[in-house]
């Protein structure tokens, strides 16, 4: 059996073709690193937004320490508060037993 040569690829053809793949592969390629750019965008986006979370917090940490000291001294004026009362209110039924 002779074999056909214009049936056969020749080397040409062959880098040809190579070279078409390797420009189809190039332009995924690029539409990938396009993908990329915005993944990697949007994340510096969410890390920005996750420090001023962060910075909001500690902000809030802040003003719940301060609330929670001025309550504690808030409670400590209310018991002086109350005790005092209360001692007045025994003296006055000592003073109204006395008198009775």
């Amino acid at each position: 059996m002779k074999k056909d040569d214009a049936l056969e690829p020749t080397l040409t053809d062959l880098m040809v073709a190579m070279k078409e793949g390797f420009l189809a592969m190039d332009g995924r390629l690029n539409g990938h690193d396009g993908l990329l750019t915005t993944l990697v965008a949007r994340a510096d986006t969410t890390d920005a937004r996750i420090g001023d979370i962060q910075t909001k917090m500690v902000k809030m940490e802040k003003h719940l320490v301060d609330m929670d000291d001025k309550l504690d001294t808030l409670i400590e004026v209310v018991d002086k508060d109350s005790l005092t009362l209360v001692q007045h209110e025994e003296r006055i039924m000592a003073l109204e037993a006395n008198v009775a």
